[in-house]
């Protein structure tokens, strides 16, 4: 039983990325939402919030500097300059202000799908990214 554990636990691991697969500009290329929020109260804002983050970039350099450029007209897009910290355990980008690293402004769980693209789950929204380089 522990083997198959053991085994279990390496397969699930080898797909996921490490802290340098991460860094690069990443361009969103599908959106995709969970079932439990595709309500039809809030189908006009959840179509609005998807056509958005297609426009979405995110930019997450070496430096540990992270951006996120949307339309410049959205203002509730747009993030002032962070920086970021990768758990590798967890696969969760931290995002925070450079001035006090406890700050936590957004959280991204990084992983990739059955297919090997890499994937962005927006905590705390019912949003996952399908992003490439």
């Amino acid at each position: 039983m522990k083997v198959l554990l053991l085994i279990a636990a390496l397969l699930t691991s080898i797909n996921q990325p490490d802290a340098k697969e991460i860094i690069g500009t990443w361009r969103v290329k599908e959106v995709m939402v969970t079932k439990s929020s595709e309500t039809s109260e809030n189908e006009k804002a959840v179509a609005y919030m998807k056509s958005l983050m297609l426009k979405t970039t995110f930019i997450i350099k070496a430096n540990h500097q992270f951006g996120m450029l949307s339309p410049k007209n959205i203002t509730g897009l747009q993030m002032p300059p962070c920086v970021w910290t990768y758990d590798t355990n967890t696969h969760i980008l931290h995002i925070s202000e450079p001035k006090d690293p406890k700050s936590r402004l957004a959280k991204i769980m990084i992983y990739k799908d059955k297919s090997g693209e890499m994937c962005f789950s927006l905590a705390e929204t019912p949003f996952i990214l399908k992003v490439y380089k």
